[in-house]
């Protein structure tokens, strides 16, 4: 999983260029901030990641889908937080 600031390449996935042969299947915009947040405030950090568009195959999920079929991780997410 990449964190980057820029999600969206003008030439797609490609626009990672080798980081797809070392494993690197994802990206993600939010988890960076968070870790550099928690590191300066000296708290605990942690991402859980939900694929919702694929940006090598163009799938992705309306915002309908998004609110709906998110649950499931988002209850995983609470769990986890209150547990700590």
């Amino acid at each position: 999983m990449l964190s980057s600031d820029i999600f969206y390449h003008a030439d797609g996935f490609a626009g990672y260029g080798a980081l797809p042969e070392h494993g690197v299947i994802g990206v993600e915009m939010e988890a960076a901030a968070l870790y550099t947040l928690a590191a300066r405030f000296g708290v605990k950090a942690l991402t859980i990641c939900t694929m919702t568009d694929c940006l090598i195959t163009k799938e992705e999920i309306n915002a309908e889908e998004r609110q709906t079929s998110l649950k499931d991780m988002v209850t995983l997410a609470l769990d986890v937080a209150i547990g700590a």
